[in-house]
């Protein structure tokens, strides 16, 4: 395999190329043809399982790190006015069959302690539309649901009564998933008047809009 495409799968791969070590990786490179695409690596790991010694979880975490890059190197721009609640367009849902890989590929935690726990889990990947920040992180059930939502526009009282929980629970998930940028929605409507010559600092903003407000009734007896 060329240096240049040898160069490439540690950039995209460091993580797998770390854990396997140089000889087993050379091995693995030296086994591929030399079109071979990053996209198939996942594929290619799997493959190799019987032959070579691999973790169990490899093949799981090279579609983790694909992914990533691929994510890294998009250019979606968020322009344009959001008309109704909608999926993040720059968020990716990877599947796995392995819990903790992300530890694996932020090197946040302790990797001695990360413990691969063979499960179903799914991995979202996303630009915040605010502050364009690449996360990553294991999805949880109220990610999943806000999702399922917002993908098939079901209202917050037909989810909660499927879910057989409260409108409220529902609108929290809601809320929650669009402040971290994982859903879109649109302005609110409920926003202070801001005088325009006025420059108006970044960290003020989410002082602006509000998504309620509360109205105050007087009674006396006059009423």
């Amino acid at each position: 395999m060329h240096t240049s495409l040898v160069n490439t799968y540690e950039e995209i791969f460091s993580n797998c190329h770390r854990i396997l070590g140089s000889q087993t990786w050379g091995r693995i490179l030296a086994a591929m043809d030399e079109d071979s695409k990053p996209r198939a690596f996942p594929e290619t790991l799997q493959s190799l399982k019987n032959d070579v010694s691999l973790p169990a979880f490899i093949s799981d975490l090279a579609r983790v790190e694909w992914a990533l890059y691929q994510a890294a190197k998009s250019e979606i721009l968020f322009e344009g006015k959001i008309e109704s609640l909608s999926v993040n367009p720059t968020l990716t849902l990877v599947p796995a069959t392995w819990k903790n890989l992300v530890g694996l590929v932020t090197n946040e935690s302790d990797e001695s302690a990360l413990v691969q726990e063979a499960t179903s889990v799914h991995i979202i990947i996303w630009r915040h539309p605010k502050t364009n920040k690449l996360r990553i992180r294991e999805a949880e059930d109220a990610d999943l649901l806000a999702l399922k939502i917002a993908v098939e526009k079901i209202e917050p009282k037909k989810a909660a009564a499927m879910g057989k929980v409260s409108i409220d629970a529902v609108e929290s998930r809601l809320y929650r998933a669009v402040s971290q940028g994982i859903l879109m929605a649109p302005d609110s409507l409920v926003r202070r008047e801001v005088l325009p010559t006025a420059e108006l600092a970044p960290t003020l903003e989410p002082f602006v809009t509000a998504d309620v407000f509360t109205l105050q009734w007087h009674i006396t007896q006059a009423c």
